[in-house]
């Protein structure tokens, strides 16, 4: 009897180690699950960028060089001057960005956001006062996609003690190719972030994703 034991076993464990787990995720739950990871960490990025730069921008409407705004203790950022029209900006993880001004109307031109996204970076361009353009470079995404993400957020303050960011973020993910069927998740987010004192946000962003032929599949949704 024991002699038939041992081929019983490697039999039981050789079909179950080759039958397909029904608990696997198909491709396009992958690629969903991916999307809404990636739209998350999108959000709270931009988030990130746009308190940043209102730091950055009490800090040039305020007199002196090198200062540490009391306002944004809690966040721990430190503006310091480090040459002609360039200054540096310091947070948590050590040197936040580098920004540089034309020394007249004292407005940010650009800066490079050190935060990683998606192993890329962050650049921000300062329209005019008070309004930013934010970008992230070209950078690798996150799970099973290609191509990395390019969104696009705009920051406006309101003439009012409490401001507003209106944020559109839009994307466009991409599965490797031969791996989801050609599913694709597209997401065009419009929310509005309210600043309501002390570094304290919320908004509510959308995310719809798509297959190839267009049919919806998805909504999510993210509260901050």
């Amino acid at each position: 009897m024991k002699r038939y034991i041992i081929p019983i076993l490697l039999g039981t464990i050789i079909f179950n180690g080759c039958r397909k787990d029904d608990n696997w995720p198909t491709a396009e739950e992958r690629l969903n699950n991916g999307a809404k990871e990636l739209f998350r960490k999108t959000v709270s990025e931009a988030v990130n960028a746009v308190e940043f730069c209102e730091a950055f921008q009490d800090y040039l409407d305020a007199p002196g060089d090198d200062k540490i705004l009391d306002k944004y203790k809690d966040i721990r950022k430190t503006v310091s001057k480090v040459g002609d029209n360039a200054y540096e900006v310091s947070g948590y993880g050590g040197l936040y960005g580098k920004f540089s001004t034309n020394g007249l109307s004292m407005k940010a031109k650009e800066g490079i956001m050190v935060m990683d996204i998606n192993k890329g970076s962050l650049t921000v361009t300062c329209v005019e006062k008070d309004e930013w353009e934010i970008r992230s470079r070209n950078g690798n995404s996150i799970f099973d996609f290609d191509e990395g993400i390019n969104y696009f957020a705009t920051y406006r303050k309101a003439a009012s003690d409490k401001h507003k960011a209106d944020i559109t973020i839009k994307g466009k993910l991409t599965s490797r190719s031969g791996d989801t069927n050609g599913y694709s998740a597209e997401f065009v987010s419009d929310g509005i972030i309210e600043y309501f004192g002390g570094n304290a946000y919320s908004g509510i962003f959308r995310m719809t994703t798509f297959d190839n032929k267009g049919s919806r599949l998805d909504d999510y949704s993210l509260r901050l």
